[in-house]
């Protein structure tokens, strides 16, 4: 069996580098902290609870083993203590309490945002200030090697003879839970030693954590026990959320899971709030999302008319039938016209889809239509719904229906028949549209039958842009009377001089839907 452990080391430093200054000041996005260099060099940075640490490499400072009271900005301290072993020096920022951030690289040096929420308050400089010498217990144990490259070699090595060299070469101490055991083969070329730690144990299953300048390893299940009992000994802190677009209820299911053992949330619907009882560590989870979220919804407004039209001239429209993004959840009725869509399994209608850019010219053609008395306007309502909400649309009457029972006798049941539309759009990133629909006709028939035709799509339209649905078909029968006028209007023999007729036109309903995004200026 062969058994080899080789580490390298790779070491990246700057030499002649020196730090000039340091300035605390309010910026746009918060507390802005320039480290003012001579020169650009290579850095790392990590936090430990509320303190942000940097590890500037190959720079010496005139202020080295300083420890500066800030007192603005969110910022109460900033300590400088060299590492000359490892060739560096160590920035320790204290917050008020943890902060994110984001590291820049700029001309003069390196630039730290702080998001505090703190913009109005004194610049403050080092060059300018008294300082004191940094006490020891102010030091950050980290690991001094941490910008050093770890290579591995091993073949069946054992897992607690790996660790200990690792801890060894990273400068930092090791305690190893109950049941950590086994042995790993693994080759690694130049990886940060962290990496290669996190690899190696979780290619065991196990997992650790950095406490100041430990390592502790253990199991995910041991971790969380811990971490539950630390929560469970926090204290409980109540805030108030007070949302301004979303709804409190829609958030509570959100919130929810993130919430501890003895969290809890409640809602105020007169001041559209959340309450939330919790440990501070959830709370600040629980304020970001709820900044991610708690966003204004884009508005959609759709303008609807619904026509019905003799199929003989619905040529006259001009529209330039069309199938696209088309499917269906529920189709009833029968109907055929030109280019359909084919759907075995449902009795044979198509419902044609087609775009127009100008609507404007087709409520012209529609007016003129109308009074020729071709077309009838059944609808033309207009709502408003915000982006992924459901809006509804009924045009049609209310019909009493007899139903006789031997216990009851005859009494009525109310129904519905007309046009039924929803839609829910869906706003994308190109403002662009998609709608889904569900459109719906239903009829009265003279034997108190109601006959229904549905029909579920998806279309994509711009904004501003005219989807057009047809396919629904339904026929009407007109009575007329013909003959000699005088003669047809005789008693007893007007009759044979007259004839009754019986007209039979094939008429179809088109839904016409214009979505429009309401912009605010």
């Amino acid at each position: 069996m062969r058994k080899t452990i080789l580490i390298s080391f790779i070491f990246f430093a700057l030499y002649g580098v020196s730090l000039q200054d340091i300035v605390v000041r309010a910026g746009e996005e918060g507390t802005e902290v320039l480290l003012s260099l001579d020169a650009q060099v290579s850095y790392t940075d990590f936090t430990i609870g509320e303190k942000i640490v940097l590890d500037l490499l190959g720079v010496t400072s005139t202020f080295d083993g300083a420890a500066f009271d800030v007192g603005r900005g969110g910022i109460e301290t900033i300590t400088l203590s060299p590492v000359p072993s490892a060739n560096l020096l160590r920035v320790v920022i204290t917050g008020e309490t943890e902060y994110t951030y984001t590291v820049n690289v700029v001309e003069n040096g390196i630039l730290l945002v702080l998001n505090t929420g703190q913009k109005d308050f004194e610049e403050w400089k080092a060059s300018g200030s008294s300082y004191s010498p940094s006490p020891v217990e102010e030091k950050v144990a980290v690991p001094e090697k941490q910008s050093a490259l770890l290579s591995l070699d091993l073949e069946n090595a054992d897992l607690l003879t790996v660790l200990r060299s690792i801890a060894d070469y990273a400068g930092m101490n090791l305690v190893v839970g109950e049941g950590v055991k086994g042995n790993v083969t693994v080759r690694l070329v130049n990886v940060p030693w962290e990496r290669a730690l996190s690899l190696i144990l979780k290619s065991k299953g196990y997992t650790y954590v950095i406490e100041g300048n430990v390592i502790r390893v253990g199991t995910g299940e041991q971790f969380a026990k811990e971490r539950e009992a630390r929560e469970l000994a926090e204290p409980l802190i109540r805030r108030v959320y007070r949302l301004e677009f979303a709804k409190p209820n829609e958030l509570e299911k959100v919130i929810k899971p993130i919430l501890s053992k003895r969290g809890k949330i409640n809602i105020d619907e007169r001041t559209n709030s959340l309450i939330v009882t919790d440990i501070e560590s959830r709370q600040r989870e629980i304020e970001e999302l709820i900044g991610l979220l708690d966003t204004e919804t884009p508005q959609v407004e759709i303008q609807v008319k619904v026509v019905d039209i003799d199929r003989d001239v619905v040529q006259e429209l001009g529209i330039d039938w069309n199938v696209v993004n088309l499917t269906f959840g529920d189709v009833t009725g029968s109907a055929v016209r030109g280019a359909p869509v084919e759907l075995a399994e449902y009795s044979g209608i198509a419902l044609n889809l087609a775009t127009l850019r100008s609507f404007a010219k087709l409520t012209s053609i529609i007016t003129a239509l109308e009074q020729e008395n071709k077309l009838n306007v059944l609808a033309n309502p207009r709502i408003v719904t915000t982006n992924n909400r459901k809006a509804s649309i009924f045009g049609g009457k209310r019909i009493a229906i007899p139903v006789t029972s031997p216990q009851t006798g005859v009494t009525y049941e109310w129904t519905s028949a007309g046009i039924n539309l929803v839609v829910i759009p869906h706003i994308n990133s190109a403002n662009e549209i998609l709608l889904e629909l569900v459109a719906g006709l239903s009829e009265m028939q003279a034997t108190d039958v109601i006959t229904e035709t549905k029909a579920e799509t998806e279309a994509l339209v711009k904004d501003g842009e005219t989807l057009v649905i047809g396919g629904f078909i339904h026929y009407t029968e007109t009575m007329g009377e013909e003959g000699i006028p005088i003669l047809r209007n005789l008693p007893l023999i007007g009759r044979l001089f007259k004839r009754t007729t019986k007209e039979k036109k094939e008429r179809e309903v088109l839904i016409f839907l214009t979505p429009h995004i309401v912009k605010r200026y």
